[in-house]
């Protein structure tokens, strides 16, 4: 949806002649670049406006846009949820799901004890989550890079040492390492700014003994937060890599096999 298209169609109907819409509007802008409080301030103002200015012959088209107004503040609120987890107490890792795996299908008891036990071992120096039937594990930005730096620091190596050793234990799986970055630049930059840093994450387990077969990597920049991103403890940590582990075929077809 795009915001001011939508606001310019409100109002120009109405605008006397040669006015114009604030110097700072943009021509086209992601109705998601407001913050909530702003979209309906605007929004508010469009419609207050159009209505003052709207001859008889408009007058029907108030009722028009009461309606509209009382959609957009109900989807406000809903996308507030959205991109403030923390608005109803809740992560945004809480209603994830490991990419690779298949939340939807109940695991067997194979993937469960092996997915736990390789749970629990990362969990004795990396924050890990067992999720449907795989693991999310989260590495903190300053575990692993400067802050606005895509190159691995020295001081990760040993994190990743312990990760490469898990991992090689527990091989009958497949790892997706995905880059996030906190809402604080333009999308497509923090899109590919996570990325690279999520190149640099993979190419070093690989590097360590980890199969390429075994991984890929993304950047999804802002999407997915885990705090808010209104304050610099928030935005912390949200400037993140994780490490999705889902079970491989192999491990699935020894889950189904009737000996199991």
């Amino acid at each position: 949806m795009d915001f001011w298209h939508i606001a310019r169609g409100f109002v120009s109907p109405f605008r006397q002649k040669g006015e114009r819409l604030p110097h700072n509007a943009p021509d086209r802008l992601a109705i998601t670049d407001f913050p909530v409080g702003a979209r309906k301030n605007s929004l508010v103002v469009c419609i207050k406006t159009a209505l003052r200015r709207a001859p008889a012959v408009y007058k029907p088209w108030s009722w028009f846009l009461c309606a509209c107004s009382c959609l957009f503040l109900a989807a406000c609120a809903g996308n507030h949820e959205l991109h403030n987890p923390q608005a109803n107490g809740t992560t945004g890792l809480s209603r994830r799901a490991v990419i690779g795996g298949m939340d939807h299908v109940v695991a067997g008891p194979v993937i469960v004890e092996y997915m736990d036990r390789q749970a629990r071992e990362l969990k004795r120096f990396a924050d890990a989550l067992r999720v449907g039937d795989g693991i999310i594990v989260i590495l903190p930005e300053k575990a692993l890079f400067k802050l606005d730096g895509a190159e691995l620091e020295p001081g990760s190596a040993t994190l990743l040492h312990k990760l490469v050793a898990v991992l090689s234990k527990y091989d009958e799986t497949r790892l997706t390492v995905v880059g996030y970055t906190d809402k604080h630049g333009f999308a497509e930059f923090d899109i590919h700014f996570s990325e690279r840093r999520a190149k640099a994450v993979a190419d070093n387990l690989v590097e360590l003994g980890v199969s390429r077969q075994r991984i890929r990597f993304m950047g999804l920049g802002f999407q997915s937060p885990v705090a808010g991103n209104d304050t610099a403890a928030g935005r912390a940590r949200n400037r993140r890599i994780e490490i999705h582990i889902a079970p491989d075929r192999i491990l699935r077809e020894e889950d189904l096999s009737p000996s199991s």
